[in-house]
């Protein structure tokens, strides 16, 4: 009986180590990806607390600032559902690095797409 009880403790045991140690390295490896693959820098221009389009003619003149290596547009905006509100955000999925890692399967509905900039389209 002695030899049960301290058994079943020992794999308590293990098992909540095991548990918290897997967790720990799934939110490391996590946070690792996140940081690989998010841009180094936003650019967005604020009127009156909202968020509003910047003029793509920009796209040119932040391109040929010193050091950076890719610029890349998107749509972007808010989608509000019954009583939630949703952010959306689109990007060109032609401009992306695939070898990174970026989800390229949708469970449904598709990308946006740079015809969807201004129309308002949620798909």
């Amino acid at each position: 009986m002695r030899t049960a009880v301290i058994l079943i403790t020992f794999l308590v045991a293990t098992t909540m180590i095991s548990a918290v140690l897997f967790t720990k390295d799934g939110l490391e490896r996590e946070a690792e990806f996140s940081v690989e693959s998010a841009p180094d820098l936003t650019l967005q221009y604020l009127k009156g607390g909202r968020v509003e389009p910047i003029n793509t003619s920009y796209i040119t003149l932040i391109s040929e600032i010193p050091g950076v290596e890719k610029v890349l547009k998107r749509t972007w905006g808010y989608a509000g559902v019954g009583d939630y509100t949703f952010v959306v955000i689109g990007l060109d999925p032609e401009g992306l690095d695939y070898s990174r890692g970026v989800i390229t399967d949708l469970e449904d509905g598709r990308f946006l797409t740079p015809a969807d900039d201004g129309t308002g389209n949620i798909v």
